[in-house]
């Protein structure tokens, strides 16, 4: 028996069992990295539109003249509660990196500020209210920023 080709058939089986083995766990890897890709996004969009209804609804409260200062203020407090604000940011910070936990907990303290003006019976157009108002804007805009960057990396 020839030793030569006994050994040809032997090398060629192990290296395309490796090959084989390689494209399968490049291929598993690229699924997995999708796979969180996707998780993060859907945790994002969440938090971000769990954060623009509160900050609506907050607003709506305080454009309605009809509301007593009493209304208003437990309105404002309700919409916190009621429009999962603090259950979305919880998920961001379980699932994304520690950047964008920070800059959402950012937006969640503006949103807070936000509502503790309204609380207080500031009204739009108050230099308070409308600072309140900037400071959301900001923090919505950095916050997007940073998860654009960690979906694009991933």
């Amino acid at each position: 028996m020839q030793w030569s080709t006994l050994l040809a058939v032997v090398v060629g089986a192990v290296v395309g069992g490796l090959s084989s083995a390689w494209a399968d766990h490049a291929r598993w890897r690229r699924e997995v990295t999708e796979r969180d890709r996707e998780t993060l996004r859907a945790t994002y969009v969440a938090f971000l539109e769990a954060a623009a209804q509160t900050t609506s609804a907050i607003s709506d409260t305080a454009h309605d003249p009809s509301n007593s200062l009493t209304d208003r203020a437990a309105a404002a407090r309700q919409a916190v509660n009621r429009l999962g604000l603090y259950e979305r940011s919880f998920q961001v910070d379980l699932t994304a990196p520690q950047r964008v936990g920070r800059a959402a907990g950012d937006v969640v303290d503006a949103i807070l500020t936000l509502r503790d003006v309204v609380v207080r019976g500031s009204t739009p157009g108050s230099g308070e209210y409308e600072e309140a108002w900037q400071s959301i804007h900001r923090s919505r805009n950095d916050v997007r920023e940073v998860m654009r960057g960690t979906i694009l990396r991933a």
